[in-house]
């Protein structure tokens, strides 16, 4: 399992994580991101069973203390993986969160975590 990020204003994607913040501002961050998601995200047994492989994608968003809020699916991949998906960022550690000249403000991310059954 493997997860990567996005971080923008408000488009989308989800290969790598990329900062669309201008001079004095950053975006939220999560540092360990892909190692949380080895160790805490689970593998559905039912997609397991069926041979499901392939990726989920959420978007949420970080409040300005960290918190993630308002979580969708904007990638669903079935047989449990997107609601293991959501369970586990439910579940994380709070966020650092975006900054815009020395304030903390609220963060729209997207976050892709693929589920591979060699892995």
């Amino acid at each position: 399992m493997l997860a990567s990020g996005n971080s923008h204003p408000g488009g989308t994607g989800a290969k790598k994580i990329v900062l669309d913040f201008s001079a004095g501002q950053q975006a939220a961050t999560f540092d360990g991101l892909q190692e949380y998601a080895a160790n805490h995200l689970r593998y559905p047994a039912q997609a397991r069973k069926a041979g499901i492989e392939g990726k989920v994608v959420l978007l949420f968003d970080i409040s300005a203390v960290g918190k993630v809020t308002g979580i969708q699916v904007a990638q669903p991949l079935g047989f449990g993986c997107d609601e293991a998906a959501i369970e586990m960022v439910q579940n994380m550690p709070d966020w650092k969160p975006a900054m815009n000249y020395g304030i903390a403000v609220r963060n729209k991310k997207t976050v892709e975590f693929s589920f591979n059954l060699n892995q």
